[in-house]
């Protein structure tokens, strides 16, 4: 069949989803009404479902016959910002927004349900539906892995994210690492405190702390490999109370992000022992709560393949857009870690539309003809992973 077709027909309807997502932004972990209103038109599609940890919902739909089984995901929280905008379906929860397309990814996995329910007799397999809270705290998709098993007996995942760096139009489906490991970490350096007049009676941890930020960076620069890009940042140092007072502590708090997994898996360690050894230098010590967050998010070499044909059915091979990979993070990664995947970038960006501001902005739009190109992908590659042997 023509999925593009069938896209287009029901355009307005998840035109409409995701306006009245828009209008109703909820943080994560407390996506009640969003989850409410994905049931709500599930029930009307007559597909079953389950709730996952108070707002997660997964559904699943079943072919005319046994096959393999593929898991398409959407994210559904928003975020804490005021938004500025002017349009009609503008944020009515103050101080929160969907500024980064997750109202977008909920209507059209909505819009690729009701396509593939209504086709069911012409394929086998089955589809999992993955209505994912909590993704902009790196929390999701554990909760939906770990609470919800939708994992369980799945043969690959597909995910999109609406992005405002490719135009409306286009798809980027590269293999290989696509979005960087985060990691956020807070590091207390002790001392020992006293008047600032006489340093020699303390153990001072703003120095030691100083030191700490200007050495974690020899650690990229020193320790990695050249063409590997890693970041370590330093968000936040906080000390002392007053002028004339060494204090007898230090925190900092910053986020590290990088595309390899073993580099991941081993920096926590390269950055406690530099921060430990230069505490120890200055007679102080250091205390690192490091949260792992979340892998890279790497492209399976076939999952990628398929997804770019399924572009090409949908757009035609100039829909196909090369973007290189990004700094942002993703907890998608989770799924990928765990069965072969691909994480999908369709474009929303258009000039002439005023949709050309960043992801997080105030002033976040998308160019909605793009939630026909995305309700049509997710659709497209469902049935292309579940027909090919």
């Amino acid at each position: 069949m023509d999925i593009r077709k069938a896209a287009h027909d029901i355009s307005e309807y998840v035109i409409g989803l995701r306006r009245h997502f828009h209008m109703y932004p909820e943080s994560s972990l407390n996506e009640f009404e969003t989850s409410k209103k994905i049931r709500q038109e599930l029930d009307k599609l007559g597909i079953k479902y389950e709730v996952v940890a108070d707002t997660g919902v997964v559904a699943r739909i079943h072919g005319k016959a046994k096959g393999k089984t593929v898991l398409l995901r959407a994210d559904m929280d928003a975020l804490e910002i005021e938004e500025k905008n002017t349009h009609e379906y503008v944020s009515k929860n103050k101080g929160k927004m969907h500024a980064c397309g997750h109202d977008g990814h909920t209507s059209m996995l909505i819009g690729a349900a009701k396509i593939l329910n209504e086709t069911k007799d012409s394929w086998s397999g089955t589809v999992v539906l993955c209505f994912q809270p909590a993704e902009e705290i790196a929390e999701g998709a554990r909760i939906m892995i770990e609470k919800g098993n939708v994992l369980e007996g799945v043969d690959g995942a597909f995910g999109i994210h609406l992005w405002s760096d490719v135009p409306v139009g286009k798809v980027s489906v590269e293999a290989g690492p696509r979005m960087a490991g985060a990691d956020f970490y807070t590091l207390t350096v002790r001392g020992s405190s006293g008047h600032a007049s006489k340093p020699d009676q303390t153990i001072d941890p703003i120095v030691t702390a100083s030191s700490i930020v200007m050495n974690l960076q020899p650690i990229v620069s020193r320790e990695m490999d050249p063409i590997e890009p890693v970041v370590i940042t330093v968000g936040t140092f906080n000390a002392g109370t007053r002028f004339n007072i060494i204090p007898d502590k230090a925190v900092l708090s910053g986020t590290v992000r990088c595309f390899s997994k073993d580099i991941w898996n081993d920096i926590d360690k390269k950055i406690e022992r530099v921060a430990s050894n230069i505490a120890s230098a200055y007679r102080a010590s250091i205390e690192l709560d490091y949260q792992k967050k979340t892998p890279p998010t790497i492209n399976d070499p076939d999952a990628s393949r398929r997804a770019r044909e399924s572009v090409v059915k949908i757009l035609g091979e100039e829909g196909v857009y090369l973007m290189e990979r990004t700094t942002g993070a993703e907890d998608f990664a989770y799924y990928a870690d765990s069965v072969p995947s691909c994480f999908a970038f369709v474009g929303i960006r258009n000039d002439a539309k005023e949709a050309n501001f960043p992801h997080h902005h105030e002033r976040f739009q998308m160019d909605e003809d793009a939630l026909e190109i995305g309700t049509a992908l997710y659709a497209q590659y469902a049935l292309d992973f579940l027909a090919e042997k």
